[in-house]
């Protein structure tokens, strides 16, 4: 299977889940700064995902090669041991504007930056469900426990440029950039 980029991604942005987690009503002056920064992240967010199916790998005790790039874990193997179908995917939610650096719109942004990475999120895991005919799960390096941050950079290695692609990178340490970024494996059960 190809890899497949989905790059024209709308965010959902929540404005009542935002309000409500302030604990803002519709009547108070601050629920139109939520309102503008609302319509300012929809014009400027670029949620994106990635997405490719796994062909053929080896599995052992100790993890999983893929084109010829190890990713150990044992407790990836053991998932991935029964699963008919299994993705590699990357999404991000974009990056945050630098004009603006007053801490509210910081705060409703950072909110808003949620909203739109589960958007990429979302559509990459409908794609892997509609493609295996099968309800998928994730894994991702960091939320299991025997697989290291650190590996988040083979997942992007795997799916190809993704600098250039996403605009997402891994550090050192496998922390991703922009920090509202994910990688690792969509499997279906």
């Amino acid at each position: 299977m190809d890899t497949v980029l989905f790059n024209k991604i709308t965010p959902e942005l929540d404005i009542e889940r935002i309000s409500s987690r302030w604990q803002v009503r519709k009547s108070s002056p601050f629920y139109e700064e939520i309102e503008e920064t609302r319509e300012y992240a929809a014009k400027l967010m670029t949620p994106k995902a990635i997405i490719r199916r796994i062909g053929e790998c080896k599995i052992d005790e100790m993890g999983v090669e893929i084109d010829n790039i190890r990713l150990n874990s044992p407790s990836l193997a053991e998932i991935l041991k029964d699963s008919p179908a299994a993705y590699l995917y990357a999404a991000t939610g974009g990056e945050r504007p630098e004009d603006k650096e007053e801490v509210v719109f910081d705060s409703l942004w950072s909110m808003y930056l949620g909203d739109a990475i589960f958007s990429a999120i979302d559509r990459a895991r409908e794609y892997a469900q509609n493609d295996s005919s099968r309800p998928v799960a994730f894994a991702n390096p960091g939320d299991i426990e025997d697989w290291a941050l650190s590996e988040n950079g083979k997942i992007l290695e795997l799916l190809g440029d993704i600098p250039a692609l996403l605009g997402v990178s891994a550090g050192e340490e496998g922390l991703l950039r922009p920090l509202d970024s994910v990688c690792g494996i969509f499997y279906a059960k």
